[in-house]
């Protein structure tokens, strides 16, 4: 039997747990179970957040507008939460974060669709088993 959970706006599984912030769907808290270790640091709307930037000048990024954050897959082999929102540049975005259970990485799918096309974007995180040993 696995282990990948979602609930809510969490994520996890037996090597790595992830919350994502309700108000703007960026990742808040992302832990490395084994180490308990903490790995967003800094800003955390930067994890998996989405920030507009009217033609060249970065001075005045929009974020996206409050998430809507819901269960897709409960587990336990699998499980994701569904993030969508509106967003200034697009006419909607959406941005699934899955967790597979024994794996430890976290996978982003992001659809942002605008006027003009549909752009997709993949990432994947590193994984846990990439930091040192201490």
């Amino acid at each position: 039997m696995g282990a990948a959970t979602a609930q809510g706006a969490s994520l996890s599984n037996s090597l790595i747990a992830l919350v994502v912030d309700e108000k703007s769907g960026a990742v808040s808290s992302l832990k490395w179970k084994e180490r308990d270790t903490e790995l967003v640091i800094g800003k955390p709307d930067w994890m998996n957040g989405y920030l507009y930037v009217a033609g060249r000048d970065p001075k005045d990024p929009q974020p996206n507008g409050p998430a809507m954050i819901s269960v897709k897959e409960r587990g336990p082999l699998v499980a994701s939460v569904l993030v969508e929102s509106d967003a200034p540049g697009c006419n909607k975005l959406a941005r699934e974060l899955r967790v597979i259970d024994g794996l430890s990485r976290v996978t982003s799918s992001t659809l942002s669709t605008r006027r003009t096309s549909t752009i997709r974007k993949r990432c994947i995180w590193p994984s846990a088993s990439m930091f040192p040993a201490a």
